[in-house]
């Protein structure tokens, strides 16, 4: 039984939820520009090719092998790359993107790893999902280096984004490798975590459980994109079934009430002050009108965890 078969409910949003909700996941609060250094120039430049790599590398490599999980994080790594695009508009910046083909770099150093990583993810579909593990191990690495050598806040939250973005791509390649029958190291994420994370409006469960029709317990990973405000509603964008064992601590789904409760969600830096901290609890409650297809759901409540 799919997760689209599962997936049936309905439910409303209260007027107080919703306010603390578009509080949390919609603002995005304005700060003040300072002068750049050479070396935060440098990151930015380089950051955006960084974006852009990983763009081209999985539209590729959802051409050679089809797999959803490719076309999906490279929609997210689209806005991303954007993202980045717009601090370089924001400062005056060149943007060393600008008319490069795909698969074409100014820089020399990810010119060569792009050429290596599209040829290793060539091999096969498994091998392709590594690559993508090795794309966001190293974009969380450069992203933390850059974190490190700025003091901006528009460029922190931006960063910090984008650090969570690859934190949910890894969980989601790592995931695809384990339901394909292959074996993950010690970059695997915490899987009992959900982030959302506001630059792509994404919302990523790495382990949420469900009860098929014979009554088992199986685990999928679920991504699901912010569509409408008022209410707030996400829509599911794409589910895997995957092996992980059943634990406690993940994510569930209730077919009898539609209802999926989220027992640790990070969300992504609306502000400066407030990077990584918090962790909340949230349930969501499916909308039976949507798509049954592409099931949408509204966040119900959402409780910060002291």
């Amino acid at each position: 039984m799919s997760v689209h078969q599962i997936f049936r409910g309905r439910s409303q949003i209260s007027q107080s939820v919703l306010g603390r909700l578009l509080l949390l996941l919609l603002l995005v609060l304005p700060v003040p520009a300072l002068a750049l250094t050479e070396q935060e120039i440098t990151d930015l430049q380089f950051m955006r090719e960084e974006e852009k790599l990983a763009y081209d590398l999985y539209n590729a490599l959802y051409a050679k092998w089809g797999n959803p999980v490719f076309s999906t994080i490279a929609t997210s790594e689209a806005r991303h790359k954007d993202s980045v695009l717009g601090l370089l508009n924001q400062f005056g910046l060149a943007d060393p993107a600008a008319g490069m083909a795909a698969g074409k770099f100014t820089s020399s150093a990810l010119q060569t790893l792009y050429d290596q990583l599209l040829a290793s993810g060539s091999k096969s579909e498994i091998d392709g999902l590594r690559v993508g593990v090795t794309v966001e191990v190293t974009d969380i690495d450069d992203l933390d280096a850059a974190i490190s050598r700025t003091a901006d806040a528009s460029i922190i939250r931006v960063y910090s984004n984008l650090r969570k973005g690859s934190v949910n791509h890894l969980s989601s390649f790592t995931n695809q490798i384990l339901a394909l029958g292959g074996t993950v190291d010690s970059n695997a994420q915490n899987l009992a975590l959900s982030v959302y994370e506001p630059i792509s409006q994404s919302l990523y469960i790495p382990a949420v459980v469900l009860t098929n029709d014979k009554g088992e317990k199986v685990v999928y990973d679920a991504l699901l994109r912010l569509v409408e405000s008022i209410p707030v509603t996400l829509q599911l964008v794409n589910s895997t079934l995957t092996n992980l064992p059943y634990s406690e601590e993940y994510a569930s789904y209730s077919a009898a009430d539609g209802k999926v409760t989220i027992p640790a969600l990070a969300v992504g830096a609306l502000n400066y002050s407030s990077l990584e901290d918090k962790r909340y609890t949230a349930i969501l409650q499916l909308q039976a009108e949507l798509s049954a297809t592409s099931p949408g759901f509204t966040l119900e409540t959402l409780t910060e965890k002291p």
